[in-house]
């Protein structure tokens, strides 16, 4: 019998959070709601106001996410979702 080898929950919070991804690219002309830009506790550029606290409270609670990572789904395509929390 051969069991499954799964990493340690630390070890894929790491390799999930390393995964790279094409998300949010500040447009060339900001738009009016984004005039000043919007960054995260994380560093990261997002698109409203209830994004950008959305992200600080998972970034402060330790929960790792990802900021419209694209998402393949069966028979339609691909989606940008907010965010992609991790659920293990």
């Amino acid at each position: 019998m051969v069991l499954p080898y799964e990493l340690p929950d630390d070890e894929y919070v790491e390799f999930w959070q390393q995964e790279e991804y094409v998300g949010f690219i500040a447009p060339a002309a900001p738009e009016p709601d984004n005039i000043n830009g919007l960054y995260t506790e994380k560093g990261e550029l997002v698109r409203s106001k209830s994004e950008k606290i959305i992200a600080d409270k998972l970034f402060m609670m330790k929960i790792p996410y990802h900021y419209e990572k694209p998402l393949k789904l069966d028979s339609y395509g691909y989606v940008h979702p907010d965010f992609t929390v991790l659920n293990r």
